[in-house]
């Protein structure tokens, strides 16, 4: 996982689905993890994760509504074979590597999107194991 993959799926699905919002933050988390369990140090692998904060923009008649959502989006997410392949259907094994991790990508915010303004989760989803990727939904006007 790269910067530029996360720009590319930022965009994506800022152009496809018109939908504005900014990103106020991301972080890509790689480090092992270092534990003391009853005095005894232990290095623990950590699978790569990206959190990334976004703020989605709705305009509503005379007012607007600014929703923030928080992600926590793990590396085996963006991975060949995910379960987001599934998900989505198709077959994106034609696009390089990187535009298929910013194609699952762009799902997730997509997703995590519809889930935190609206709370829509589509049961098909849900059926084969899948929740948004959005652990904190905030909105304000």
């Amino acid at each position: 996982m790269n910067f530029n993959i996360i720009d590319q799926a930022i965009k994506l699905v800022r152009d496809k689905f018109k939908i504005d919002f900014t990103v106020s933050q991301y972080t890509i988390q790689t480090d092992p993890e270092d534990i003391t369990i009853g005095g005894v140090a232990h290095h623990i692998y950590r699978e790569p994760e990206l959190r990334m904060s976004i703020t989605v923009v709705k305009g509503r008649n005379s007012w607007t509504s600014y929703t923030d959502l928080d992600y926590v989006i793990f590396g085996s997410d963006l991975r060949d074979g995910s379960l987001i392949d599934e998900i989505i259907g198709g077959n994106i094994k034609g696009y390089e590597l990187d535009m298929r991790q910013a194609l699952r990508l762009a799902f997730i915010i997509y997703n995590g999107i519809q889930y935190g303004v609206s709370g829509e989760m589509k049961k098909d989803y849900i059926d084969k194991g899948w929740h948004p990727r959005v652990v904190s939904s905030r909105m304000r006007y």
